[in-house]
């Protein structure tokens, strides 16, 4: 339990940091070349030890040789220092010293996280295996992490300019170092003229075996490297990124994506990446809403320490407290880690950077505004104003929640079937009202509307091996027969919203399949059309949030349908006042791992134009979600039943923020039997933090309401209240609604849920710690 100390509100002035308070502030730094941040003093040393020629051996003159200043007029001038320090980094002692001193002075500097990143093959001309230089940088770590409370982790660098083949030699060492501390896989080197994508046989490698990537992009040239490293490389994290700003539709996505820029800004300068310091665009990043994480590069050849960098966008882009604090915050946020060790780190760095501010009596209202963005991650202010972790009560047994309180909560719906959402009292209607002849389509005759409802019921449990006759493709037959009119549409629109709206939902986005209504004469554009502007009517009347994903069937779709319906996603997402958000892959089978190479048309199409995906994977097995986040570009996954037996695999969505939507349904269940050791497969999936939506699919093929299904879910894995606030806002914050809209609808969620729970009885988190006298 963290302390806590009393603070005094009306002391609690100061705006502006020095960089001694800044040095003390915990920080993550993520972007730090090895062969770039030796010290001088030690490259002296090793050169007399191992009789190195040097240009001087006195350490102010070698200082002015290795380092730049702002003055430095070209890249080829900043990448003479290199040519020094890697002449005395060819031995593996040598290599193991740097190593540990890098580790020392960023622990120094105020880090207790920190990334160092290098390429072997640099280090192999006199002879040493790159084996041999993966082994002495893990011996410099491990000793870091043994004299220094302070995580410390490894990424390979491959080279641009060298021949695909050697990188692809490089992500096999690589990934097989990742029980020493090997964590991502980056590409560095002349951008100009070597596109990343020329190196993604080497990504394969790295991505399959759930390693991360992050890649020097956007620095030496345009967007389109950024573009090629996302798009072809799957880059978790964007090494520079200044060029983002060229392509806005691409800078959204970055967002979207919480994909992270590693922002090094005095690097930046001497690179001329930019002209000038104040033309760097870390400002516009951040305000954009950006995952921006100050880092040094290189501390050596840019004289510059991590604390000088938080100074510079405290001075330079007028930084303040508040955002200095979401800065440092976000560089833990993006840390390669697990998604436990992150929150945990995430949360005690926090409580330290609040009590050393406090205690020098920082002015923290800002902070305290933003109190929703951290109880993201768990921390919750006391009543002194400081962060607390949540009070012991949560975590004891607490009495039953009624379901009234559960049906007030705010929720999201990220996969709502227009074709299969219809309540039966509205479909018996249209049934009656159409004329349809049930008999044509059940093969008996259906009179009344229980006979329907058994039938929409008995669906989703049963054998779907022949798609003519089962009982999922008459309940899909049935529903579609009275979906096929504007007029129709329409109605069956109203009834699922006002239903989500009653049961709580806030934010929900409809899975319409343009094709299944074209039966009497509407064409897909025009299907898109009723449905887009029905819903701006729909939330114009209740207090709804509506987005569209456009879907294609796994199953039933051609490679040319999909296609289509790619082209009409993107399509009508760029008419004005469109509601389109994503496109989704489901079915009752994720697409082949064999057949997947006919699709590849249609996914490159998708990935060029930033669109959000969500696809079906996992049911049978784990290769088909490495599949759809690789090959796809799905940022969601639909299922993923089996993702529980590749524990690696289900911390990196959990790291990643690959979210995965999930309800209590019959497959659910019948896929996960051999997870009954975890008490609930869902309990697994919440234990190791992978982030579940909870989804209502088709809801008229199960008995269950949003609320009851709530109730299972509590049940089941024996919810505490915090967990259940946790597993709500997962909707929230992995919707395709775009980053401000997210954003206001996860604040608008906590401030709802402290109102009701303290209405309940649950006094949990006030919102305003710092009571006016």
């Amino acid at each position: 339990m963290a302390s806590t100390t009393t603070v005094t509100t009306t002391t609690a002035t100061k705006t502006k940091l020095t960089h001694e308070i800044l040095r003390r502030l915990p920080k993550a730094e993520l972007h730090r070349h090895l062969d770039g941040s030796i010290r001088p003093s030690t490259i002296i040393e090793l050169a007399k030890e191992q009789g190195v020629e040097l240009p001087t051996m006195d350490e102010a003159e070698l200082k002015k040789l290795v380092s730049v200043d702002e003055t430095c007029t070209s890249l080829v001038q900043y990448l003479r220092g290199f040519d020094i320090t890697l002449k005395v980094l060819q031995k593996p002692y040598a290599i193991t010293r740097a190593m540990y001193e890098v580790c020392e002075d960023a622990w120094n500097d105020g880090v207790r996280y920190l990334e160092v990143r290098f390429s072997p093959i640099l280090h192999t001309v006199e002879g040493m295996s790159q084996g041999g230089v993966m082994e002495a940088v893990c011996e410099g770590q491990a000793m870091a992490m043994y004299r220094f409370p302070l995580r410390v982790q490894i990424i390979v660098c491959a080279m641009r300019q060298l021949p695909a083949t050697e990188s692809f030699k490089i992500a096999e060492i690589a990934w097989r170092y990742r029980h020493k501390g090997v964590v991502a896989f980056d590409l560095a080197g002349p951008e100009l003229g070597f596109s990343s994508k020329i190196h993604k046989s080497a990504f394969e490698i790295i991505r399959n075996k759930c390693i991360h990537c992050t890649i020097h992009s956007g620095e030496a040239a345009g967007w389109e490297s950024i573009c090629d490293s996302i798009r072809y490389c799957g880059a978790n994290r964007i090494g520079h990124g200044v060029r983002l700003l060229e392509n806005p539709a691409l800078m959204e996505y970055v967002i979207d994506h919480s994909i992270a820029i590693e922002c090094c800004p005095t690097s930046n300068v001497h690179t001329k990446a930019i002209a000038r310091i104040e033309e760097h665009p870390i400002r516009k990043f951040f305000d954009a809403g950006a995952l921006t994480v100050p880092c040094t590069d290189n501390t050596t050849v840019s004289a510059v320490t991590l604390t000088g960098e938080y100074m510079l966008l405290h001075e330079k882009f007028n930084f303040n407290v508040e955002e200095i604090v979401r800065l440092l915050d976000y560089g833990f946020r993006s840390a390669f880690l697990t998604s436990t060790e992150k929150r945990r780190l995430r949360t005690d760095c926090f409580h330290d950077t609040l009590r050393i501010l406090s205690q020098e009596g920082y002015d923290l209202s800002g902070i305290l505004a933003r109190e929703a963005y951290y109880k993201s991650i768990g921390v919750f202010f006391g009543t002194t104003g400081l962060p607390m972790d949540p009070p012991i009560s949560w975590r004891l047994p607490q009495r039953r929640m009624s379901r009234e309180f559960l049906r007030l909560l705010p929720k999201t719906d990220l996969h709502c079937r227009l074709d299969g959402s219809v309540s039966v009292d509205l479909l018996w209607k249209e049934l009656q009202t159409a004329s349809i002849n049930l008999a044509s389509i059940t093969g008996r005759t259906i009179t009344t509307k229980e006979e329907i409802a058994t039938i929409l019921t008995t669906a989703e449990a049963s054998d779907a091996s022949n798609a003519l006759h089962n009982s999922t493709a008459i309940a899909k037959a049935i529903t579609r027969s009275v979906l096929q009119k504007a007029d129709q549409i329409e109605r069956a629109l109203d009834d699922i919203v006002i239903q989500a709206v009653n049961e709580g939902v806030i934010y929900m986005e409809l899975v319409i399949h343009p094709m299944c209504h074209t039966e009497q004469g509407l064409t897909p554009d025009q299907v898109m059309t009723i449905v887009n502007t029905r819903c701006r009517y729909l939330m114009a009347l209740h207090p709804i949030h509506l987005g569209i994903v456009i879907h294609v069937n796994t199953v039933n779709d051609d490679p040319i349908v999909f296609k289509a319906m790619a082209e009409l996603a993107v399509r009508q997402r760029k008419y004005k006042d469109s509601l389109v958000v994503g496109f989704g892959c489901y079915g009752d089978e994720a697409i082949p791992e064999s057949s997947f190479k006919y699709f590849m048309s249609t996914f490159e199409y998708l990935k060029t134009e930033n669109m959000n995906v969500s696809m079906v994977a996992g049911l049978q097995g784990v290769g088909t979600i490495l599949q759809a986040i690789r090959e796809g570009g799905a940022s969601r996954i639909s299922g993923a039943f089996h993702v529980h037996t590749f524990p690696r695999l289900m911390n990196f969505l959990a790291s990643q923020g690959i979210a995965v939507e999930l309800s209590m349904t019959h497959k659910l269940r019948e896929h996960t039997k051999n997870a009954t050791f975890a008490g609930s497969p869902v309990r697994l999936f919440i234990d190791n933090e992978l982030p579940i939506t909870i989804c209502s699919f088709r809801n008229q093929s199960s008995p269950l309401t949003r609320i009851d299904v709530l109730e299972s879910f509590i049940e089941d894995c024996k919810l505490t209240l915090e967990e259940l606030l946790k597993l709500l806002s997962n909707g929230f914050l992995h919707n395709f609604s775009g980053h401000i809209l997210s954003q206001q609808l996860h604040d608008k969620f906590w401030v709802t849920c402290k109102n009701l729970a303290e209405s309940a009885g649950y006094h949990m988190f006030p919102i305003n710690p710092f009571p006016r006298e």
